[in-house]
């Protein structure tokens, strides 16, 4: 809704996938790199590129090994099913322990059916008085 409001067609932000968890070190976002701009990259003229590349250990992203089955985090999933594209490689943030995925929205090539159902979650909310506390 905000976007039509304010005649915007393209949303971008970053989403953040932990460095370490339960696998080893930077096999997560390694696996989710992969799969995200294999299967979700942007057109060549939307990349960027981190000013801090991930590097854990001494060693970048392509020296680690990914897990079998990459595990993507729920914001991530949500952002690719509305139809959002990954705009290059993550940018390493060691203070709050993440990688951060560069990603952009163009609203008039959103899933529509998943944009109604957000706008008609933002909808009840806006009638229920806002988010509870």
């Amino acid at each position: 809704a905000y976007l039509d409001r304010c005649g915007y067609d393209y949303v971008t932000g970053c989403v953040s996938v932990p460095t370490h968890g339960e696998l080893p070190p930077g096999s997560q976002i390694r696996g989710v790199r992969d799969f995200v701009l294999r299967r979700h990259a942007a057109a060549p003229v939307y990349t960027v590129r981190p000013y801090r590349p991930v590097v854990i250990d001494g060693r970048g992203l392509d020296e680690i090994e990914p897990p079998a089955r990459p595990a993507l985090p729920p914001l991530m999933r949500g952002y690719l099913r509305l139809g959002a594209r990954v705009c290059g490689e993550p940018a390493h943030d060691p203070e709050f322990g993440v990688g951060d995925f560069p990603a952009l929205l163009d609203k008039r090539a959103a899933d529509v059916r998943y944009l109604k159902r957000l706008r008609s979650v933002s909808a009840a909310v806006d009638m229920a008085g806002g988010m509870p506390s």
